[in-house]
């Protein structure tokens, strides 16, 4: 330590082994507020959590009704194939309209 001035050494040699508390106690103001903080941004996790579930709903149910309208104009158009562009153009503007359905609740 022949790097520190003088006071430095005798300084680091009066607390040598024994572990030095210099920090004062949190006051209860600071404590307070700070947990506060803590609760008011895991709230915010939970609603954004929240958030992702009920998208991620929407889009499932987006996902299976277009499943089950291409289901239905495959049989349609297979039991009626002089219909099957017309049956094609009701699935084709139906499932834009759940695809904006589904875009208006990300949004949200």
């Amino acid at each position: 330590m022949s790097f520190l001035n003088r006071p430095a050494r005798n300084e680091i040699d009066l607390v040598r082994g024994r572990q030095v508390m210099t920090r004062r106690p949190i006051p209860p103001a600071i404590r307070a507020a700070t947990e506060k903080g803590v609760a008011i941004e895991q709230g915010r996790a939970i609603v954004q959590s929240e958030r992702i579930r009920g998208f991620e709903r929407v889009a499932s149910e987006g996902m299976h009704a277009v499943g089950s309208l291409s289901r239905e104009e495959a049989f349609w158009s297979r039991h009626a194939p002089h219909a099957a562009a017309r049956f094609q153009a009701i699935a084709d503007i139906a499932a834009m309209a759940i695809a904006d359905i589904v875009s208006e609740a990300g949004r949200d």
